[in-house]
């Protein structure tokens, strides 16, 4: 029994005690009620006797509904983090997504980066759905791992995700979305039976302003499907016909 549960029933136990010794002196104050001094004793043994039992029922059960209150905040913030996060990747969601990208750009102006896995569909036929699911956890994992602290990054939808960059910096957004782009590639994932699955992603980038974060996107997501007509596995500023030159991993 911890510490504060004794202090509890020792103070219900002591009220017990006192109370009862306060209605004795007061009944004995009446003109011809005389209680002998030892019923002042018998009174106090009865008040332990009948608030020992009361006084731990209680403290146990104060216990209990403590750890119910407890278990209750403890699932309300999983429930919680579960309505914020992607449950395969581990990232944001869509809606937690664009809902903090505006908070973001409310502050300050970045760049908004789309990404998405190419041929993904082909993975899901030849290697099994279950093993799409362990390409899209990877890359949600290594996109994680690939951006600062600060940058914002969620799973879109489908085989889609984004990254928000607060940086002035085009260049910037060019060496993050590269970057993304040699980690997801260096991936290696196995099937089923052994094969490994090398996951590549194409992805464009744009300017993202406060109030138009819808315009980012369509135009983020316009420079990555010039990515894939491009040939894949590579990186589009939107407005720029041409796919800047790959990075070599060193």
């Amino acid at each position: 029994m911890r510490f504060k549960q004794v202090s509890r029933l020792l103070q219900g136990i002591g009220f017990s005690v006192v109370a009862t010794l306060v209605f004795m002196l007061a009944v004995n104050l009446v003109p011809g009620y005389d209680i002998p001094q030892r019923y002042f004793l018998v009174g106090i043994l009865c008040a332990i006797c009948v608030s020992t039992p009361v006084s731990l029922l209680y403290v146990r059960q104060e216990g209990r509904v403590r750890r119910l209150h407890e278990d209750l905040a403890s699932a309300y913030r999983h429930l919680e983090r579960s309505a914020r996060t992607d449950q395969m990747t581990g990232i944001a969601n869509r809606e937690t997504f664009i809902a903090r990208a505006n908070e973001k750009l409310a502050r300050g102006s970045g760049w908004l980066i789309l990404a998405d896995v190419d041929r993904f569909k082909a993975i899901n036929d030849l290697h099994g759905h279950a093993t799409g699911d362990r390409v899209l956890a990877a890359i949600g994992s290594a996109i994680r791992k690939c951006v600062r602290e600060s940058d914002l990054c969620g799973r879109l939808g489908g085989e889609e995700f984004g990254v928000l960059i607060e940086t002035d910096d085009p260049e910037a957004a060019l060496a993050t979305a590269e970057r993304l782009r040699l980690c997801i590639s260096a991936l290696g994932l196995p099937d089923n039976d052994g094969v490994l699955v090398h996951p590549t992603i194409s992805l464009g980038f744009t300017r993202a302003r406060a109030g138009e974060l819808a315009r980012a996107m369509h135009e983020a997501d316009e420079a990555m499907y010039e990515a894939k007509r491009s040939g894949r596995n590579r990186t589009v500023r939107h407005g720029f016909i041409r796919p800047r030159p790959r990075l070599k991993a060193v």
